[in-house]
């Protein structure tokens, strides 16, 4: 018997808004959809914080492509790193 772990697609986004309860909407960049993520468990038990802006890799999940899992910040060159403006 498997592990019951599948390998989920993931896509890479930018976060557009934070919304209550911990989640986050993410437009996906190749698509262009908006999705709405939370944070992994490992990342909260870190306390990444993510702000509108912030790249993303996002998890999809299987059964809903409109849910997903935010599993890492991505470093984003194009923005100054304290203040989140462009350089």
């Amino acid at each position: 018997m498997g592990d019951g772990r599948s390998s989920s697609p993931t896509e890479h986004g930018r976060v557009v808004e934070q919304l209550p309860d911990g989640l986050y909407t993410v437009k996906l960049e190749e698509t262009k959809r908006w999705i709405v993520a939370h944070v992994a468990a490992s990342r909260r038990r870190n306390f990444v914080r993510l702000l509108p802006g912030d790249r993303v890799t996002i998890e999809l999940t299987t059964r809903n492509r409109s849910r997903g899992r935010v599993v890492r910040r991505d470093p984003d060159r194009d923005q100054d790193v304290f203040r989140g403006e462009p350089s």
